[in-house]
């Protein structure tokens, strides 16, 4: 009866602890989408010394979390993501708008792809 309950409470707590995970993990990609816009706009209306202030940010933002993301999301994610953000910085630095909104609009793309694969829903558990 011990063994049944002690399981139980394990299942308990690691469904918590997945459920926590995800779920910030989400509220941090909303975050990051939501930076990548305002990122956008100042690339769009040529505030490129704002825009590499703000991509900079991103990117220490972004060096923080991996690490803990390492651990539950595939790494070919993270790495489409790294890349794309080295692209998007140099972009920046040397102003070429077009360029750096494509690399915006991959970013965004690689967090959405990201966000459909984590979020709990049916087709993710079958």
């Amino acid at each position: 009866m011990r063994l049944l309950v002690g399981s139980a409470i394990f299942m308990v707590v690691l469904l918590a602890a997945a459920i926590y995970i995800t779920h910030e993990t989400l509220v941090l990609i909303n975050q990051f989408r939501d930076e990548l816009s305002s990122l956008m706009e100042l690339v769009n209306s040529g505030k490129w010394f704002e825009a590499q202030d703000k991509a900079a940010k991103l990117q220490k933002r972004w060096n923080q979390m991996q690490d803990w993301w390492d651990l539950y999301i595939f790494h070919t994610d993270i790495e489409a993501i790294e890349v794309t953000l080295a692209r998007l910085i140099s972009f920046i630095d040397s102003k070429e708008q077009a360029a750096g909104l494509a690399e915006l609009a991959e970013l965004d793309m690689h967090f959405s792809h990201i966000y459909r694969n984590e979020m709990f829903n049916l087709q993710n558990v079958l």
